[in-house]
């Protein structure tokens, strides 16, 4: 459990008070913070089921990310590949949607890293190297989220690491996950963010 300090120190940023960004201030607000139902969730929540109430909500977060993006091509290197991978395709349609291991398809991923304009990973295995590699390449406005940033000292490390690359524009951090738009004309700003 988080200390109360913890969460109090996060709470002025979390609905977008003291942003000076007008896009971050509406990436807070209008994606991460919205609390209004989409379209499409009563409909994917009769497809896959009922979530436990943290999978819906990421998500959700997931679905709303890809609304906000409108990416070509998204990838997904996570466990819960599928319900993330319908949620992700319903928020952009056009999309196309792939599930890969980002070890073992490293390689074949470069070739596609123009067209990425979001990935979803979790932060267990290889995906850091993917990533440093891919950064330089990646779509603008491209956004990555990475789940599990911090369940030990080395993901930790890594993701300050992420936050400090040239090709990365604002960066969220939601305590469970993880977020980076590559926004190579925006100022760098991190925000630590209840969600």
């Amino acid at each position: 459990m988080e200390s109360l300090k913890t969460i109090i120190n996060r709470w002025r940023q979390t609905r977008g008070y003291g942003v000076q960004s007008p896009n971050d201030y509406g990436f807070i607000r209008n994606v991460i913070a919205e609390k209004m139902p989409y379209y499409a969730y009563r409909q994917l929540e009769k497809e896959h089921g009922r979530l436990n109430k943290k999978t819906c909500r990421k998500c959700q977060l997931l679905f709303r990310i890809a609304n906000y993006c409108q990416p070509r091509l998204t990838i997904v290197c996570n466990n819960n590949a599928e319900t993330a991978k319908a949620y992700m395709q319903a928020g952009c349609k056009q999309a196309k949607t792939i599930s890969v291991d980002c070890e073992k398809d490293a390689e074949k991923l470069m070739e596609q890293a123009s067209d990425i304009g979001m990935i979803y990973i979790n932060a267990d295995g290889k995906w850091f190297d993917f990533l440093l590699q891919a950064s330089q390449k990646l779509a603008d406005k491209a956004a990555c989220i990475i789940d599990n940033i911090h369940s030990d000292k080395e993901t930790e490390e890594k993701w300050n690491k992420l936050k400090e690359l040239p090709s990365t524009g604002s960066t969220y951090d939601l305590r469970h996950c993880g977020i980076i738009l590559f926004e190579k004309k925006q100022y760098k700003k991190h925000y630590l963010l209840n969600y």
